[in-house]
């Protein structure tokens, strides 16, 4: 049966174990540099009327819009 004092002694072993293990070869890790790219999207043709009664005003609307996205992806290796 293991006691308090031999079970302290083991933690303390495994402990050092695993220092020694990780501490001698430090944990790296390789990636290439991020993707960063903008993409434009536009939507020239209306959307069908929408009513703006429900926020009080008496006017439809025809919806066109245009989104500017900025985007940066990470990848695990190189992108070459």
């Amino acid at each position: 049966m293991l006691n308090m004092r031999t079970l302290s002694r083991l933690f303390c072993a495994l402990g050092i174990a695993v220092l020694g293990t990780y501490g001698a070869a430090p944990l790296t890790a390789a990636a290439g540099a991020p993707v960063i790219f903008t993409q434009t999207r536009t939507v020239s043709t209306p959307s069908p009327n929408f009513s703006c009664r429900p926020y009080g005003d008496s006017f439809n609307v025809l919806a066109t819009f245009s989104v500017e996205a900025h985007y940066i992806q990470f990848f695990a290796g190189s992108t070459t």
